[in-house]
């Protein structure tokens, strides 16, 4: 019998690394759920924060000013070959991006990336892919 057990829910942990400002205040105001966000506006910062706070789910930008990479479009995939190949290999990866093509998301499916979405997000896909995430199937 489980009367007086009590039953919570963990507050799921997002860490969104993009660079874009008004993209990072507004989309904490549309995700809908349990989660306490988080926000990097660069790579640097974002790679600090994913061992600090150590995110259930990561959205990525991919272009961002080059640090790990030689180029700002690389950027992102270089923050996500860097995730998946350590020991943030786990966390599940959004890449949320205005760099649509075929061959940016072969090589983003490729490094690990659990989805690859267009920026701006239709918001209800985005919320979708983010429960989809944040359930135990991942965890």
């Amino acid at each position: 019998m489980v009367d007086n057990q009590i039953v919570t829910q963990k507050t799921k942990k997002i860490l969104i690394i993009d660079d874009e400002s008004q993209f990072c205040e507004d989309l904490p105001f549309l995700l809908d759920g349990p989660y306490k966000i988080a926000i990097a506006t660069g790579s640097q910062e974002g790679m600090r924060l994913v061992q600090e706070i150590e995110p259930d789910l990561i959205i990525l930008d991919l272009v961002m000013p080059a640090h790990f990479a030689t180029d700002p479009e690389n950027e992102g995939l270089e923050v996500l070959k860097k995730l998946k190949g350590g020991d943030y290999s786990k966390i599940p990866v959004i890449v949320l991006t205005k760099m649509v093509s075929a061959k940016k998301k072969a090589e983003c499916l490729g490094f690990g990336a659990e989805e690859f979405l267009r920026k701006p997000p239709l918001i209800e896909e985005l919320m979708g892919k983010i429960r989809e995430m944040t359930e135990s199937q991942y965890f």
